[in-house]
């Protein structure tokens, strides 16, 4: 029979191991802060410049502490916020500081833990002064005030000047803008001990609001087609010119142009308007136009018509004095050269059609004052000038001079009638022995303002000239191309 046996102090042990860890599960201990430190003991910054603080502390698995922050000496030489963020604002020796709130050394009898760093601010070499604008736009009726900031901001720069480019725009005194006139110019704040310490604004003066147009309240005219010119007047003067629309109440008796010219157009009154394109602003004008009488008339010399001219107007020949007289009325008839030239009537004017050349005479009557003019007029055959002839060339070969080509031949009519092409000769040029020549009939006729061509063929004519025949009110006329 077996007994078993027990190690009796090796369970005592285990007994006491247990009770030993049900205690301390009972009794466990929250950590708690002991140390803080700084993410720096010594910094050195630039007058102006910023540092954000890091607080670590021990142990790291302790609840987070809060913390209050302080910086000596405190006489305006920089500012720290509360969650560490300090700023220079002049050169100095500081000391930060850090401490906790919530929280003090267990073996110090709850006295607040602190850290601490010694900040070296050092000043700035460079010193600038800064506008409180770099582009100012601004009416010439108002006025402005500029300002500015010296960096860094414990600089002290007691010796500021103001400076305008051109007073006859802007004008500054102290950083106020007077304006003088539309246009634009530059603004400078400097020291005056050290220039090269400056800055600059553009200042652009802009018009003011136009409020008013005007012209004359009247215009009188003495006669027909005359003209005189209204100047409009605004206010102010130096506001924007608009657009202007110019309108007349009577179109027969005077009109305006884009430019204010008034011109008379026949006896009577009206009513000239001008407005803005906007219709905002107008004024009007009265006008008046009195007859004037006629004190002579009579043509020009030597006047002289092609038979092949499409427009020949006498009256354009035809002078009146004064020139602006109402009455431009006239009736014109034929003395003499009936088979040379006719009157051909076209509404109130009269053209002279050339029939072949010589001379006929013509008499006009002024119906204001009865005044009369005899006029010789030479009629002069250009019919050949109307007519241009083009030629041109393709599928060519030219050896030694010696030419094959297809060749086209355009004829333009610029005579009052139709023209009848009959014929085109190619012929060579001297010198060319043994060289072919080449004739073609046409039959056709060009109007007035057009053309016509045709196509043929030649071989082997040296240096080629062309001779183009052509019929005009049954007279045969040539014309020679060289190409």
């Amino acid at each position: 029979m077996h007994y078993a046996t027990f190690n009796i102090p090796f369970c005592l042990f285990v007994i006491s191991v247990l009770f030993a860890s049900c205690d301390k599960e009972e009794k466990a201990i929250i950590p708690v802060v002991t140390s803080i430190q700084l993410d720096a003991t010594e910094l050195t910054l630039n007058a102006g410049d910023e540092h954000q603080f890091v607080v670590t502390y021990e142990p790291f698995d302790a609840p987070a502490p809060n913390y209050r922050w302080s910086f000596s000496p405190q006489d305006s030489g920089g500012t720290i916020s509360e969650m560490g963020l300090f700023k220079s604002l002049k050169p100095g020796n500081f000391k930060v500081e850090v401490m906790t709130t919530d929280v003090g050394d267990p073996l110090a009898a709850g006295i607040p833990i602190t850290a601490t760093c010694d900040v070296l601010v050092k000043p700035v070499s460079d010193t600038q002064i800064k506008l409180s604008s770099k582009e100012i736009f601004i009416r010439l009726d108002k006025d402005t005030v500029l300002s500015y900031t010296v960096v860094p901001e414990y600089a002290s720069v007691s010796d500021i000047k103001w400076k305008s480019s051109d007073e006859n725009i802007v004008k500054v005194t102290d950083g106020k803008i007077e304006t003088v006139h539309v246009g634009d110019c530059i603004i400078k704040v400097y020291s005056e001990k050290d220039p090269t310490v400056e800055d600059r604004c553009q200042i652009v003066v802009l018009p003011p609001p136009l409020e008013s147009i005007s012209i004359d309240e009247k215009l009188t005219f003495e006669g027909i087609g005359v003209y005189k010119r209204l100047e409009v007047t605004y206010y102010p003067e130096e506001a924007e010119k608009p657009k202007l629309v110019w309108t007349s109440s009577d179109m027969n008796v005077a009109v305006a142009n884009s430019d204010g010219y008034v011109t008379t157009k026949g006896i009577g009154t009206c009513r000239i308007t001008v407005a803005t394109e906007d219709g905002r602003l107008s004024d009007v004008c009265d006008v008046e136009v009195h007859a004037v009488k006629l004190e002579n008339m009579y043509f020009s010399d030597d006047l002289e018509v092609s038979i092949g001219d499409a427009r020949f107007y006498l009256d354009s020949y035809l002078h009146f004095v004064p020139s602006y007289a109402n009455n431009h009325n006239y009736t014109l008839e034929q003395l003499s050269g009936f088979d040379v030239a006719k009157i051909v009537l076209e509404g109130k004017r009269s053209r002279i059609k050339g029939l072949k050349e010589g001379t006929a005479t013509f008499r006009a009557t002024a119906e204001d004052g009865g005044y009369t003019d005899v006029c010789t007029l030479r009629v002069v055959d250009k019919v050949a000038d109307n007519v241009e002839v083009y030629i041109g060339l393709s599928s060519w070969a030219n050896i030694a001079g010696f030419v094959t080509a297809e060749v086209r031949c355009e004829v333009f009519n610029y005579n009052e009638d139709p023209i009848l092409v009959k014929r085109l000769d190619v012929r060579p040029s001297s010198g060319g022995s043994n060289s072919n020549s080449a004739s073609f009939a046409y039959w056709g006729y060009v109007n007035y303002g057009r053309s016509k061509y045709w196509l043929n063929s030649f071989t082997n004519i040296y240096e080629p000239y062309y001779l183009v025949y052509f019929q005009y009110n049954n007279k045969m006329y040539t014309k020679i191309v060289d190409r």
